[in-house]
């Protein structure tokens, strides 16, 4: 058998030369891509960061306007702002997506009542059992007089029965009934609040859907 010796400095074929070289080119590439990855994470980490910041400043601004409208007020003997901020007290409220329309009986083909659910919280927005008053109005605005549906006042020393801490709930629970059935699907409900302790007056706003009874002709 003869052997033949050629002069081509390499045997393999050309493809078989680029395959190590497109490799490393492809580990380059996805080197490269990972730098502006783990930089995006980060900004996004520190964007967070300061979103939690500035929502902790709003909530430490809601609750000092509110020791200062207390200040206001002729006659309030109010704590000292070191002896307060020692104490865990109300700064805000906050009403659950379940607050809306309900009905008394069941099987009742519309609402009769608003069923309020709202909670002080901390100036941290940790939910507390705050004992204090409640007032809560219901307003229809797609009505064009009285826009009014009802205005409900719970006092202070009815808060033991007005709250509910139980299965998973931690909430005072409110019910009222119509003083004047809506006509509309839609109500804005606004609910005061006057901590018993520090006498501050919160105030949250929303809209809340309930399905109004039957027009009478």
């Amino acid at each position: 058998m003869r052997l033949f010796l050629t002069n081509s400095p390499d045997p393999l074929p050309a493809v078989g030369r680029l395959v190590p070289a497109a490799v490393l080119l492809a580990a380059m590439l996805l080197a490269g891509c990972a730098n502006p990855s783990e930089a995006n994470i980060e900004l996004r980490k520190e964007n967070q960061q300061l979103r939690d910041q500035v929502g902790q400043l709003e909530k430490q601004h809601a609750a000092d306007q509110a020791s200062l409208a207390v200040a206001a007020r002729p006659g309030v003997q109010m704590l000292a702002p070191d002896r307060l901020d020692a104490l865990v007290t109300a700064a805000m409220l906050k009403i659950n997506d379940a607050t809306g329309g309900d009905r008394s009986v069941a099987g009742m083909g519309y609402d009769d009542r608003l069923k309020i659910y709202v909670v002080p919280t901390d100036k941290y927005g940790d939910a507390i059992k705050a004992a204090g008053s409640f007032r809560v109005q219901a307003f229809d605005l797609a009505e064009k007089d009285d826009q009014s549906i009802g205005d409900w006042n719970f006092p202070a020393l009815d808060y033991e029965k007005n709250f509910y801490g139980k299965y998973m709930s931690y909430t005072y629970v409110l019910d009222c009934p119509w003083q004047k059935p809506p006509g509309h699907g839609e109500l804005t409900v606004k609910i005061t609040f006057v901590d018993a302790l520090t006498q501050r007056e919160l105030v949250v706003q929303t809209v809340v859907h309930v399905t109004p009874p039957p027009k009478t002709p």
